[in-house]
């Protein structure tokens, strides 16, 4: 493997997420909840988004060697060294509390005493859509507006007193630690007593809650090195994308990274997408995290309509819809614009919803076996089932919600009868055997015509939309996945061959969503290795699965895009779906090694090992 590059770690508490960079600076921090204005946002605009950090005198010539997170847990580690010195800065947030830790540790290295002054500078985002006021007291920060208040509180021994500017003294060999602790609520009163409760947090509590919380996890028998460690940061990742009391499930936790340099695809992701959520609540079920995916479903099948549909897209995290603003006087890292917070995708029509709810559902069904359960939500079910065979035919927005127009989308259509198939699945373990047969054959019926107006004879392949001059499009992966065609099938073939053509979706052998993308797409990626592992193509399955974990972040997180050239992350980060995808496909290998090639694949993944 190539050397990962260094990019953001991520801490959480299930309400919101710190993203920290290399440097241990938090560049992105929104309170009191991840869909809030953030009050920390350098790693989106390097020049007024505003962070916290320790800022070291030039001539301690302060080097920061790198970050990890502390074993299996979402506790994470910066260490630097310095003129006779080295440390560590140890972030994380205990769960479902206010509140944010910082334990900083530094040993003087020397036979000599050793004087080291380190500031703490704490600059919040400045913008005139929503400014913020700074105020220093004593040993502490407020940042502040009329609906927030952050507290910030510096613990330290009485002999390196002072604030902003510490002072350590460590003698010969000497170590000195010192903690930061951020509370926040509505008011000074309630961030006050989040500082408070998180004085008598432990670092050693959110060690635990992480270890087990992951040990309730299964995980492939066959992965070892990098893809074990990319496997469990996957599931540590999306269970702090996860709103721990409604179980909506987080797209990404940034608002507007730049999908492109110097692009206009700058979005906000901190909602929660139906599409999104049900494919990482399909990675938990495949993981054994049964739970975490009925609390995903619970909350959206909270939001169904009355008439069976989800009217919208997506969500926020307690089941409202965002509006979209632009900030003009914010731009990205090389000046991106404009920059969005809310999203306007929300009033949009995809038709990938309901599909999605079914298919999901009949998958957590298939899993547990929970017939209860089944009973229980089968209304629901049923509300949906009739809608999709009313609506099914409409033009939509699709899976990359293109905000012009509305079109007969082949993803959309291929997941309507994966939806209503599962459905009628669910009915008929439930005796509801006549209606089962009366979706089944509308699913058929779908079947027929989705394959037949997909095809585009002018282009010899599976495309897009319902044009034969439409773009060639990884989503058309999903007439497999959901079963409407065979990985075998020759149209199929011909797909595959014009998607890894040279007109087609690769970028520097990396694959991007559609023709003519500027950077290759993670989830697109991971998407073909799935085709791959189900045609039997194993070695080429396995060339797509080392080149993604070649462009990982030296955490084993992505990003929505990344540049095959640098290993660079694009796009909002990190992103759910991505690391969902790379359960799922975990698991995926796992089937493929036990039913062929077995040898050889093992083989192939051993000298891949680290």
């Amino acid at each position: 493997m190539r050397k990962l590059q260094n990019y953001l770690g991520m801490v959480g508490n299930g309400e919101t997420v710190a993203l920290i960079d290399p440097e241990g600076r938090i560049s992105w921090f929104c309170v009191p909840r991840f869909d809030s204005f953030p009050l920390f946002a350098a790693a989106l605009d390097p020049y007024r988004g505003g962070f916290l950090r320790l800022h070291f005198p030039a001539e301690a010539r302060v080097v920061y060697t790198g970050h990890e997170y502390y074993d299996r847990t979402n506790v994470l580690q910066t260490f630097f060294k310095g003129a006779g010195f080295h440390g560590v800065i140890v972030d994380f947030m205990p769960w479902q509390r206010n509140a944010f830790i910082r334990l900083v540790k530094v040993k003087n290295t020397t036979t000599q005493p050793l004087r080291l002054p380190i500031e703490v500078e704490v600059v919040p985002i400045r913008t005139s859509f929503r400014p913020f006021v700074r105020r220093q007291e004593g040993n502490a920060f407020l940042i502040f507006d009329q609906d927030m208040c952050l507290y910030l509180l510096l613990t330290i021994s009485k002999e390196a007193l002072g604030f902003p500017r510490i002072e350590l003294s460590l003698p010969p060999g000497g170590e000195e630690e010192f903690r930061l602790v951020m509370g926040y609520g509505r008011d000074r009163k309630e961030a006050e007593a989040e500082v408070q409760r998180a004085l008598e947090a432990s670092l050693g509590e959110t060690v635990r809650f992480w270890e087990q919380w992951l040990e309730r996890a299964r995980i492939p028998s066959w992965l070892k090195g990098p893809l074990y460690k990319a496997y469990c940061r996957s599931l540590l990742a999306l269970k702090l994308l996860t709103h721990h009391r409604s179980g909506a499930i987080l797209a990404a936790p940034t608002a507007s990274f730049p999908a492109t340099p110097g692009g206009k695809e700058n979005w906000d992701y901190r909602y929660c997408w139906i599409r999104d959520g049900f494919l990482t609540a399909m990675a938990f079920d495949e993981a054994g995290l049964h739970q975490e995916a009925r609390k995903f479903y619970n909350f959206i099948l909270h939001l169904q309509a009355p008439d069976g549909n989800w009217p919208h897209p997506l969500y926020t995290i307690d089941g409202t819809i965002p509006s979209e603003v632009e900030i003009l006087d914010l731009e990205g890292p090389n000046g991106e614009k404009p920059i969005r917070f809310g999203n306007e995708a929300a009033i949009q029509l995809q038709l990938d919803n309901e599909g999605s709810v079914l298919y999901g559902l009949w998958y957590h069904y298939a899993l547990t076996r929970d017939k209860a359960y089944l009973r229980e939500i089968w209304p629901a079910i049923r509300k949906a089932a009739f809608w999709l065979r009313r609506n099914w035919f409409r033009a939509e927005h699709g899976i990359w919600e293109f905000r012009e127009h509305q079109s007969q989308w082949t993803y959309g259509k291929a997941v309507t009868y994966g939806g209503l198939l599962a459905a009628a699945r669910l009915a008929q373990e439930l005796g509801f055997g006549q209606l089962a047969g009366i979706w089944r054959g509308a699913a058929y019926q779908m079947q027929s015509e989705v394959v037949h107006y997909a095809w585009s004879e002018k282009r010899q392949a599976f495309t897009q939309l319902y044009d034969d001059d439409s773009p060639l499009d990884i989503s058309v992966l999903a007439l497999v996945f959901y079963g409407l065609v065979s990985p075998r099938d020759p149209r199929m073939l011909k797909t595959i061959q014009a998607l890894e053509g040279t007109r087609g979706c690769l970028i520097y052998r990396a694959v991007a969503r559609y023709e003519c993308a500027i950077l290759p797409f993670a989830l697109a990626q991971l998407w073909l290795t799935r085709y791959h592992l189900r045609a039997g193509n194993l070695q080429r399955a396995w060339e797509l699965t080392d080149m993604l974990l070649n462009n990982a972040t030296s955490l084993y997180l992505w990003g929505e895009h990344f540049d095959p050239e640098t290993g660079k992350q694009w796009g909002n980060f990190p992103q759910t779906f991505v690391h969902a995808e790379f359960v799922r496909t975990a698991w995926a290998w796992q089937r493929a090694m036990a039913g062929r090639a077995e040898e050889v694949v093992a083989a192939q993944l051993q000298a891949q090992q680290v």
